[in-house]
């Protein structure tokens, strides 16, 4: 390859991620930040869900083709993460979510709702990610609507009885799940 199609070649990667960037920092205007904790903020100028509140429930399809509703999982902290595979962000926290939910059996439950991707790639990623919770398919982002998501990955942790007690937007580590889930534990 020609030194000068190589910089052609070149050139055209970094105009394709600069717009990546621009398009996503468009989107998420609202959220610049890399992660916005709100564990004790709470908003009352909108509507649902907030923190404080109890989360909307919801029923969508699984990956093995069965129907999980969200209200299924009272009892314990429930951690539902909602992300993409084309999301940097996302692909980099799915693997200590894992970790975190292996870690801890019994302790918490996770629900990952996708963002309307085709369910063969969404399977073909949990394989090689080797997830082994819930991950649920919102192929029109109804849910992703009901909970206002502005940005991947955007996570809530509800307590025992259903009601939202974090979200978070931005990526999510384990050391920071942890804690959440911790607290959550001690005030139960």
């Amino acid at each position: 390859m020609s030194v000068n199609r190589r910089y052609f070649v070149l050139g055209i990667v970094v105009v394709i991620l600069l717009t990546g960037l621009a398009v996503s920092a468009f989107v998420n205007r609202k959220n610049l930040a890399i992660g916005v904790e709100s564990f004790i903020y709470r908003t009352t100028s909108s509507p649902l869900p907030n923190v404080g509140s109890p989360a909307p429930d919801f029923e969508l399809e699984s990956l093995t083709g069965e129907r999980l509703k969200l209200s299924s999982k009272r009892g314990i902290p429930v951690v539902i993460n909602f992300w993409a595979t084309w999301c940097a962000p996302c692909v980099l926290e799915m693997p200590g979510i894992e970790r975190t939910y292996a870690k801890y059996p019994g302790k918490f439950s996770v629900i990952a709702v996708n963002a309307g991707e085709s369910s063969f790639r969404v399977h073909q990623f949990a394989k090689d990610i080797g997830i082994t919770f819930d991950v649920l398919m919102d192929p029109d982002n109804k849910i992703q609507q009901l909970y206002k998501v502005s940005g991947y990955p955007t996570t809530f942790i509800l307590d025992s009885r259903g009601i939202i007690r974090v979200k978070y937007v931005g990526s999510l580590d384990e050391d920071q799940l942890v804690k959440y889930i911790s607290q959550l534990e001690l005030n139960q």
